[in-house]
């Protein structure tokens, strides 16, 4: 990793936004964004998961690899589920 990206890392991870539910619009759903990209995890009503939606619509081009694409590890507690670069 080199200096400029762990400023990135740094800059992105200390403005991360938060956007609870709505209390007042039972269909909106909690969000985080870091970097650009935006995370919704919520219960799915239908099913009584977890579900955890990426959304890439804004990604940060700092993020973005040479093949335009996220690099992104997912975890589970302390296992790795998800790769890719």
């Amino acid at each position: 990793m080199t200096a400029s990206s762990r400023d990135f890392a740094t800059e992105a991870n200390l403005n991360a936004l938060f956007w609870p539910a709505d209390p007042e619009d039972p269909t909106s759903l909690p969000s985080i964004q870091v970097g650009g990209v935006q995370v919704f995890v919520y219960v799915d009503p239908c099913s009584a998961s977890l579900r955890v939606s990426v959304h890439l619509d804004e990604t940060a081009p700092e993020l973005l690899t040479e093949k335009e694409t996220v690099a992104m590890q997912i975890k589970v507690g302390d296992d790795d589920v998800f790769v890719a670069h």
